[in-house]
């Protein structure tokens, strides 16, 4: 008799949508962000700017002021509010939002989104060139079983330390703000690389 069973213990839930934008609002976003005031931005290596800490609710603005997309923040609100339920956690409410522009050669360093509950990249302006978003294995254990690679047959989901998502224009990523994430020291070729992240709390 086989009495063998297996139990994924402690899974993080990242939710993916793929191009749920159309490119005239994509387009319409990223000429708009252009023309916002922007400034250098800590965990930016290289030529890249952001919106953070100078406009923090960029999302709320573009659905004011681009006509395209004017139920924007209802839309994304809407997903939130999918994410949330899948969790099964409380509603949430989009609180800030901000956009990072980067240029050729640049890179995002890893972080995490501190007194925040879920957050989320919309990605506007990327493509095949573009750096990937690297998300870090939470359990940090993981690094004492890669020291010993040699003895691994092949990478899966029991011990991997990252897994990545290369991104097209309209994607939109939802994630536990506390997971590690960022473009994890590659560098993004894409002129004007443009992600809006929010955070929910």
């Amino acid at each position: 008799m086989n009495n063998k069973n297996n139990y994924e213990l402690f899974p993080t839930l990242i939710t993916k949508y793929d191009e749920i934008f159309t490119t005239q609002q994509l387009n319409d976003i990223f000429d708009y962000c252009k023309e916002q005031p922007q400034i250098d931005y800590f965990l930016l290596i290289g030529e890249g700017k952001s919106s953070y800490d100078i406009n923090s609710r960029i999302l709320e603005n573009i659905g004011k002021d681009v006509s395209s997309c004017n139920k924007i923040n209802v839309f994304i609100q809407g997903l939130l509010d999918q994410y949330t339920a899948d969790m099964n956690i409380k509603n949430l409410q989009v609180q800030n939002s901000w956009f990072n522009i980067q240029q050729q050669n640049s890179m995002l360093l890893q972080h995490y989104h501190p007194m925040s509950i879920v957050s989320a990249a919309l990605y506007i302006n990327v493509d095949a060139s573009s750096s990937k978003i690297y998300f870090e294995n939470p359990n940090n254990l993981i690094r004492h079983l890669n020291a010993y690679k040699g003895e691994l047959n092949s990478y899966n989901k029991f011990n991997n330390e990252f897994f990545w998502f290369a991104v097209k224009p309209g994607d939109i990523i939802f994630f536990p703000s506390w997971i590690k994430h960022g473009g994890y020291f590659e560098s993004n070729n894409t002129k004007d690389r443009m992600v809006i992240s929010l955070n929910a709390f």
